[in-house]
């Protein structure tokens, strides 16, 4: 007995290790926020009803509050359909405009599969309205790796992390943490680089 407790206090230690490391480690936020051209809301999945999920729903409302703190003039949405049929931007537009956001405010980005392509095919659409000032909005242990992302691409990038829902329990949160240690890992094999010139 005393030798399972002692099993167990050492995996709880270890693991209470980890996330404060993780906490440290993978977030990247801008600490006094300035005024930007656009609000960029990096995507998650919708719901299978096509409504609008938790974490999706802590992003947008982070959005929101920051337009309507005059930060900045426009909201992108990124994210196409990943897994479901449902178009991540079109799910987090539809609820921006019921929060009062005027849809000529708004602009969306529905072909993104990965972070990858979110922050690609983002600068693709800024770059096109001459845009480079922007405030990214994404999970908070999803900051570092987006902006090592965006920091190949010529923009001026503050990153705002939101928290993960109350609908996240630990083990969800563990999750969403290997999901950012692996994604740091499959970028880097990949390359970890984006040419501009």
């Amino acid at each position: 007995m005393k030798k399972l407790l002692l099993y167990f206090l050492f995996w709880a230690i270890s693991f209470f290790c980890f996330l404060l490391f993780s906490n440290r480690f993978l977030k990247k936020e801008t600490q006094s926020l300035a005024k930007a051209e656009v609000i960029v809301v990096l995507g998650y999945p919708s719901l299978d009803s096509n409504n609008i999920s938790p974490i999706q729903k802590t992003r947008v409302d982070k959005a929101i509050q920051l337009y309507n703190n005059d930060y900045a003039k426009k909201i992108l949405f990124s994210g196409g359909a990943v897994q479901n049929k449902f178009i991540e931007a079109e799910t987090m537009k539809s609820y921006a405009l019921k929060n009062g956001i005027p849809n000529e405010n708004i602009l969306i980005e529905t072909e993104s599969k990965n972070t990858e392509e979110n922050i690609e095919l983002c600068y693709n659409i800024l770059a096109g309205k001459n845009i480079s000032d922007i405030i990214v909005i994404t999970s908070k242990y999803h900051t570092k790796r987006s902006n090592y992302i965006f920091s190949q691409y010529p923009l001026n990038v503050q990153m705002q992390g939101t928290a993960y829902p109350n609908e996240f329990g630990p083990f969800r949160k563990t999750g969403a943490i290997l999901i950012e240690y692996l994604g740091f890992l499959r970028y880097f094999i990949k390359g970890g680089s984006k040419s501009t010139a």
